[in-house]
């Protein structure tokens, strides 16, 4: 059995062309995710 992996966009929605792309692997039994601060920084998001 492989691995699942999606690619994930997240958008800064007060300004909606500063973007961040990644792939995630797929976990069934996650309840949440973490990006590192410095990708959601460099977007705008604090």
């Amino acid at each position: 059995m492989g691995a699942t992996h999606v690619t994930v966009t997240i958008r800064n929605p007060a300004e909606p062309h500063r973007t961040w792309e990644e792939l995630f692997l797929v976990d069934t039994g996650a309840t949440d995710c973490l990006v590192p601060r410095p990708h959601l920084e460099a977007i705008g998001l604090e």
